[in-house]
């Protein structure tokens, strides 16, 4: 991947639109990954069009392009009501996203609350439940 390091470019992350990101190769839990990215001063990444997502998917395939990454989407606050971690609303059936197929669906009975990259194999987003240790993505 080519990193674009700026000025004031935080080490470990790549610059892209004004923002800063990082792909960790350590998996944590969503809630344990939201503290990581906290104590660098940001927060999970959130790919809310298709142009950063297509650029995190990069980032996080090249780290690690057969494993899981979580980002800041989730339902953790109520069933079906979607929030990005900066609090804004995301609207499952109408707002831009890159869900897999027939996704989110909260199987296993319940609990699917917080969302992830899948590997490169299948690409998109998926829900999953927060207590799996996953890779992340922060954004500064």
């Amino acid at each position: 991947m080519d990193d674009h390091i700026s000025p004031g470019c935080p080490s470990g992350y790549t610059s892209y639109d004004g923002t800063f990101f990082k792909a960790y190769n350590q998996a944590k839990t969503y809630s344990q990954a939201r503290h990581v990215c906290e104590d660098d001063g940001g927060l999970l990444a959130m790919p809310k069009n298709q142009d950063l997502d297509t650029f995190l998917v990069k980032l996080k395939n090249s780290v690690d392009s057969g494993e899981y990454f979580w980002f800041g989407l989730s339902d953790e606050l109520g069933e079906g009501e979607w929030m990005w971690v900066d609090w804004t609303p995301y609207n499952a059936t109408s707002d831009w996203g890159n869900w897999q197929p027939g996704q989110p669906d909260d199987a296993f009975g319940a609990g699917e609350d917080c969302v992830h990259y899948v590997s490169a194999r299948g690409r998109g987003w998926n829900d999953l439940r927060c207590d799996t240790t996953l890779k992340f993505i922060c954004q500064l």
